[in-house]
């Protein structure tokens, strides 16, 4: 096994977003063609290690997907589409994958605190709710971003509108993931599951041999 097959979900996670700081940088300076295949080569390397360990996460997948159009179109048709619309572009196609999550009933969260709490907690209620609660909040970040887009490309401010605000919106995203599931630490504690029941002092010692 290689050593980026070895790199933990951690790692994974940060090379997932260093792929869109290196196509912001590079969109921004108007190098379209080479933004979409930086961005694709960077999050093949994620999505095939995540593939090798099993754990392909669908936001990735979805960033892969964004890379790929956003290519091939600037091959096939140029640069003016994505110059005009990549905003509300790629926003769009983020709100409609995560609200597709929440309305077939896997809120895409899942993938991620599944990593991080027992198995035995998967089919509480509770964390099904925790996690349809921020996969929504996530799909408001992202339809604000793709209406804000939208509206920049009419009205200008594409700094305010199309990266201050949402980018703004994100990190809310990231402090509420963080802080919320807090809220449920004691229903998720492995010790709440897993502990054993306290003896009876009716129960009969294991072994023992009853005598008549």
């Amino acid at each position: 096994m290689d050593v980026a097959a070895k790199a933990p979900a951690g790692v994974l996670a940060k090379l997932g977003f260093v792929s869109w700081i290196v196509y912001g940088g590079l969109a921004g300076a108007d190098r379209w063609l080479s933004a979409g295949l930086a961005g694709l080569a960077l999050t093949v390397v994620v999505v095939a290690t995540q593939h090798r360990r099993r754990a392909v996460k669908l936001m990735d997948c979805t960033s892969l997907g964004y890379f790929t159009a956003e290519t091939l179109i600037v091959f096939v048709s140029g640069t003016a589409f994505i110059q005009r619309y990549h905003l509300a572009f790629v926003w769009g196609v983020f709100a409609v994958v995560a609200w597709l999550t929440v309305i077939v009933g896997f809120p895409f969260t899942l993938q991620y605190t599944r990593e991080q709490m027992p198995r035995e907690v998967w089919d509480n209620p509770a964390f099904y709710q925790m996690n349809r609660r921020m996969t929504e909040l996530w799909s408001v970040i992202f339809t604000l971003g793709m209406v804000l887009g939208g509206i920049s490309m009419r009205y200008g401010h594409v700094l305010l509108l199309g990266m201050i605000i949402p980018m703004a919106a994100m990190g809310v995203g990231l402090v509420f993931s963080q802080l919320y599931p807090r809220r449920f630490a004691d229903q998720f504690s492995p010790a709440r599951h897993s502990a054993p029941r306290a003896a009876s002092r009716h129960d009969k010692p294991a072994g023992t041999l009853r005598l008549t």
